[in-house]
C-alpha cells in the first residue's frame, strides 16, 4: 500500500515526519495570460481570458487562468494541525506545520515558486524541504485552461530522496453554470534516488463559485499507479482520499481560505488521517 501518496493533501507538516519528498506547501494555481475579448462571466467579473493587469485581476478563482500575470507576486502563508495514525499499536501522531510560499509571474505565461516550512508539534524543526515549482500556460481559453509544470523538492535532512512531479493542470468551466473541474497536479510522481521509480496519479476535483468572493471545492485521489520499479496500482478499493475546501475573496489582492483533508486505508495496514488547513494569499 502506497500510503505516502494518501498523506499528500495534508501539506508541508505531514511530509516532514513521514515522507523525505514532499509536494509544494501551496496546492493552489492562479491567474495569467492569453488573448480574447473581455466579457461578463456567471460566478465572475470576466470571461477569464487574459493577459490581465493587476487591477483587472479577476475576483473569481474559477476565472483565475493557472499561472500569475507578469510581474505579480504572491505570498502564501499557512497553518495546520494534521493526526496520522497507522494502527495497531502506534498511538495517532499530531503535527502543527508551518508553511509559506512565494510565487512569481513573468510574461504572462510563466510561474516560478519556492515553498517551505516548519513544524511547531510534536517539536519546533525546519521541515529540511524546499520545493521549486514552474508552470507554463500552453493553453487558456474561456472554458478550459491547461498549465503543465515541474515541481522539485530539495531535501535538506538526513532522508535520501531525489525526485520530481510533473504536474498536468488542467480546469474546465462547465458552461452554463457555476462549476467547474480541475485535476491534474502532481500526475506524474518520478524519483531518481535512492531507486527510480514512475508513477501516475490520477486524480482531480470539482469546484462551485457560489459568488465571485466564495468558492467551494472538493478533490479527490480515486486511482494511484505505480509503473516502476514494479507496476501496481491502489484505488478506491484500497483507501479513500479527499480534501474540501472553501476559500473567501476579499479583494482583488487577497484570499482567505480552509481545506479539511480526510484519508482511510484498510488494505495492508490499517490507518486514517485527518487535517485542517488555514491559509492566506496576498499578490501585490
Amino acid at each position: 500500500m502506497h500510503l505516502m501518496m494518501l498523506v499528500m493533501p495534508f501539506g508541508g507538516g505531514l511530509s516532514t515526519v513521514f515522507e523525505p519528498v514532499a509536494h509544494a506547501a501551496d496546492s493552489g494555481k492562479r491567474g495569467g495570460p492569453a488573448k480574447g475579448k473581455k466579457g461578463k462571466g456567471k460566478g465572475g467579473d470576466n470571461d477569464g481570458v487574459g493577459p490581465f493587469k493587476k487591477k483587472d485581476y479577476p475576483m473569481a478563482e474559477r476565472q483565475r487562468p493557472l499561472v500569475l500575470p507578469k510581474n505579480m507576486g504572491e505570498v502564501v502563508p499557512s497553518l495546520g494541525f494534521n493526526r496520522l495514525a497507522l494502527g495497531g499499536e502506534l498511538d495517532p501522531v499530531d503535527v502543527v506545520p508551518l508553511g509559506l510560499a512565494f510565487n512569481y509571474g513573468l510574461a504572462n505565461v510563466v510561474e516560478f515558486g519556492v515553498s517551505t516550512g516548519i513544524t511547531l508539534s510534536p517539536e519546533v524543526a525546519f521541515s529540511n524541504n524546499l520545493t521549486l515549482q514552474g508552470h507554463y500556460l500552453a493553453y487558456d481559453s474561456k472554458l478550459l485552461d491547461f498549465a503543465p509544470g515541474l515541481v522539485i523538492p530539495l531535501n535538506f535532512g538526513d532522508a535520501v530522496g531525489i525526485g520530481i512531479a510533473v504536474d498536468l493542470s488542467t480546469r474546465y468551466l462547465i458552461p452554463d453554470s457555476k462549476f467547474f473541474l480541475r485535476f491534474g497536479d502532481g500526475a506524474i510522481p518520478l524519483g531518481v534516488s535512492p531507486d527510480f521509480t514512475l508513477g501516475l496519479n490520477v486524480n482531480g476535483g470539482v469546484g462551485y463559485q457560489a459568488t465571485k468572493q466564495f468558492v467551494g471545492t472538493l478533490d479527490l485521489q480515486p486511482i494511484a499507479i505505480t509503473l516502476a520499479p514494479e507496476a501496481n496500482a491502489t484505488g478506491l478499493w484500497d483507501y479513500v482520499s479527499m480534501t474540501l475546501g472553501g476559500q473567501y475573496t476579499f479583494t482583488r489582492n487577497a484570499d482567505a481560505g480552509l481545506n479539511l483533508s480526510y484519508f482511510n486505508t484498510w488494505a495492508g495496514e490499517d490507518g486514517y488521517g485527518l487535517g485542517i488547513t488555514g491559509y492566506g494569499r496576498f499578490r501585490f
